[in-house]
């Protein structure tokens, strides 16, 4: 029977073995069972945090823009305040550390294009008057290393090690001064 370890966050002493104890809990006790470590990630509350959707029905990032500018149009005719925001049924957890330079990062055609910024979490009403999150998000889209990602529902906390890069325009980026088609279907084989 294999072992268990379980680190209870203070250090490398802290492993414990989580083997059943007591008498025919372990059939060959004669022989030594080697033990496995399993990692255990705990939330980091200071850490910043981000958040991973997919943009359904855009093709592509200029396609989101369009359509984001066209919201806010939208809102300034209608005489409301003009913010960009995406409903969501649950509220996100790590609040703290989604909004202490947190991004919702964009997969568009099955791939991490963009990121925008999130400024706040609040609780809102869908037209059919549910109650729902919404997202408040910065009305720049930033470009980002595309990154392939497979499709998924809702959102996504997107963990700091897969955090694609920004793509800043001027010399020295190449990726950056790549038609954005071009990105995407290197990024869809692999070359990115």
């Amino acid at each position: 029977m294999p072992s268990i370890l379980a680190h209870s966050g203070r250090g490398s002493e802290s492993w414990q073995d989580l083997r059943p104890q007591g008498a025919g809990s372990c059939p060959q006790s004669s022989r030594p069972v080697p033990l496995r470590r399993v990692t255990v990630r705990r939330y980091n509350r200071s850490m910043t945090h981000h958040l991973v959707k997919l943009a359904v029905g855009c093709d592509s990032i200029d396609d989101l823009a369009d359509w984001q500018a066209s919201r806010l149009r939208q809102m300034q005719a209608d005489g409301e305040k003009p913010e960009l925001f995406h409903r969501t049924f649950q509220m996100p957890k790590r609040r703290e550390g989604l909004l202490s330079g947190g991004s919702m990062y964009w997969v568009i055609k099955g791939i991490i294009q963009a990121r925008q910024k999130l400024l706040d979490l609040r609780t809102g009403q869908k037209p059919d008057g549910t109650p729902c999150t919404l997202l408040i998000l910065d009305k720049t889209l930033v470009m980002v290393r595309p990154v392939p990602r497979r499709p998924f529902q809702g959102w996504r906390y997107l963990s700091p090690d897969d955090v694609p890069a920004d793509l800043t325009s001027g010399k020295g980026d190449e990726i950056a001064e790549m038609p954005q088609k071009l990105r995407r279907e290197l990024a869809e084989l692999g070359l990115l």
